[in-house]
């Protein structure tokens, strides 16, 4: 599986995002990464298309609120997975 089907094309996730290239990019690595613990975790393929919306709708209240730590993105999102 190839990263682009992997994270959804991830590049058009966040396509209408209003944000700065920069804030993208970390918006982008914070989902690729935490998909890709999701992956190793082996939850993506019990219910990755459930998961891919809830990644990227608490990256963008992340990047909302201010953050732009990718890292920090990451955890969030993947919090926001762990209490579904």
């Amino acid at each position: 599986m190839s990263d682009e089907t992997s994270t959804g094309n991830a590049a058009d996730l966040f396509a209408d995002a209003p944000y700065d290239a920069a804030t993208l990019a970390s918006m982008f690595e914070a989902y690729a990464a935490a998909w890709h613990e999701l992956q190793m975790m082996n939850v993506v393929s019990r219910s990755g298309e459930e998961m891919r919306p809830k990644l990227v709708l608490r990256i963008l209240k992340a990047a909302a609120a201010g953050e732009r730590d990718p890292d920090r993105m990451k955890l969030l999102a993947l919090h926001a997975i762990d209490r579904r």
